[in-house]
């Protein structure tokens, strides 16, 4: 099915290394705006290496493959999900001064990381009963080797960590990545920390 349809295919960059094609289009569920807005159903051929985790981009817009699966005609699809913002990891490190006083100062570990961040509603609550009750925002991004060892303070990435997303800053007080292969579920809280 994929071949037939070679009218449709667009080029895509997986983990910006990758040049394949692939059909692109919305997934049709009418769940809420959210998900009309942001969730996609991508089709490969079946040789193709994309896979749970992956970075697509189509030239406009970047993708977060939630999971991929082989379709009865022979294909590889996939469930894509828009990535709809940009957002920044600082780390607040200590050091001594001159008067070994301690010193503390956000520092970007870091920057650009492109993401799919969704504000937590009251539906949202009720659909997911896993959120933390202090919970803003729900941000799932790609799981690098940048980003392993989640638990530990001296790591790339942990918890405590700050996000800035635009001009707010938040606190992250959970990653899970155990809920989709590739990918971390972020939660955060309005950061009140200077």
């Amino acid at each position: 099915m994929f071949d037939a349809m070679a009218r449709r295919h667009t080029p895509i960059v997986i983990n910006g290394t990758v040049n394949e094609k692939a059909i692109l289009t919305r997934n049709g569920g009418g769940r809420d705006v959210y998900f009309f807005e942001n969730e996609f159903k991508g089709t490969h051929p079946l040789n193709s290496v994309v896979k749970s985790g992956d970075l697509l981009y189509d030239g406009e817009f970047y993708f977060l493959v939630q999971s991929t699966r082989k379709t009865p005609s022979g294909d590889k699809s996939s469930m894509l999900l828009k990535c709809n913002q940009v957002i920044m990891i600082m780390r607040l490190e200590s050091t001594l001064d001159e008067n070994l006083n301690p010193v503390n100062a956000w520092v970007s570990t870091f920057s650009s990381v492109r993401v799919s961040a969704e504000y937590v509603t009251g539906a949202l609550r009720e659909k997911e009963p896993g959120l933390l009750a202090n919970t803003v925002l729900r941000i799932l991004m790609q799981k690098t080797p940048d980003y392993t060892t989640y638990d530990d303070p001296n790591s790339d990435f942990a918890i405590n960590d700050r996000i800035v997303l635009g001009t707010s800053n938040y606190q992250v007080t959970s990653i899970d990545a155990v809920i989709t292969e590739g990918m971390l579920t972020i939660q955060v809280a309005q950061d009140v920390r200077q």
